[in-house]
């Protein structure tokens, strides 16, 4: 899923790629922690 990927709607791509990046930073992240805190 790359910007020359999707070309045709570059302007959806730019909006959804940076909040779903966003969101899928968050989910890892939270998922990192959950992890961490069940090896604990």
């Amino acid at each position: 899923m790359d910007k020359m990927g999707h070309r045709r709607t570059n302007r959806d791509t730019s909006k959804n790629g940076r909040f779903f990046s966003f969101y899928l930073q968050k989910i890892s992240r939270l998922k990192e922690i959950f992890q961490s805190g069940k090896n604990d």
